[in-house]
């Protein structure tokens, strides 16, 4: 069972969202349970009692306090929820990107997306149940389990490989190469040879490094920076555009 929630301060809009989400859970039997919030305080209430939410349905225009600040809040209390924005200020979509949503949805095209929307959701909560980085020494050593959605960047070293996590930062005896072959699958990307980043981490790209969030700067490499931007941004339309 998945728990999900519906912030909208028009009670007609949010009663509707509601209907179209829900009905196409129901179609393709997936169980879930849904609380709708017509403001963000409420909302941001239930996330300090605890309430976990796998996704959260957000407007953006929203008086008092607005849908990119009930994102940031989402962010520091629900680690792997995904976060959807449905709002009619397409104009907004850009500006969006600094919240790293899962969607970016107009509220007109809701009805006619709501079945690629509802689909691209439960996909992702299957592979976030997977979402285990398991490194073992090859002398028979140590195992390591990382939590792939923690991992900030990789950084290649001369004797050692540096796993830096939202947590701390691992030192482990593997190549570079095999944790870069771990996460083939896993979207990062790689903006120098000794680096791979998580974009879902990246807040700003400047003209030689890429900013993450917290603060924290990994070079681009001449070689690589025309061809990381290009990486980055066919990756925020495949994941936000839709």
């Amino acid at each position: 069972m998945y728990q999900i929630a519906i912030c909208d301060d028009e009670i007609m809009t949010l009663d509707y969202i509601h209907s179209l989400l829900i009905g196409e859970f129901n179609r393709i039997k997936v169980n879930v349970t849904c609380d709708k919030y017509h403001n963000g305080k409420n909302l941001m209430n239930s996330l300090d009692e605890h309430f976990h939410y796998d996704a959260v349905f957000l407007d953006i225009d929203m008086p008092g306090i607005d849908g990119f600040e009930i994102c940031k809040y989402v962010r520091s209390h629900a680690q792997g929820c995904l976060v959807i924005f449905i709002s009619n200020k397409a104009e907004l979509v850009f500006q969006s990107f600094e919240y790293q949503p899962f969607r970016f949805i107009r509220k007109c095209d809701l009805k006619k997306l709501t079945p690629q929307l509802i689909q691209s959701v439960h996909e992702e909560w299957c592979r976030n149940e997977n979402h285990t980085l398991c490194i073992s020494r090859s002398n028979g050593g140590d195992i390591y389990s990382i939590d792939i959605r923690e991992i900030n960047f990789i950084e290649a070293q001369r004797k050692q490989t540096d796993v830096v996590t939202d947590k701390e930062v691992l030192h482990v005896n593997i190549s570079f190469t095999n944790i870069e072959n771990k996460l083939k699958d896993y979207d990062f990307m790689k903006p120098h040879r000794s680096f791979l980043v998580n974009p879902k981490k990246i807040y700003l790209i400047k003209h030689s490094s890429v900013q993450l969030y917290g603060g924290i700067e990994v070079p681009i490499s001449k070689k690589r920076a025309a061809d990381f931007r290009k990486e980055y941004l066919d990756y925020i339309k495949q994941e936000v555009l839709q």
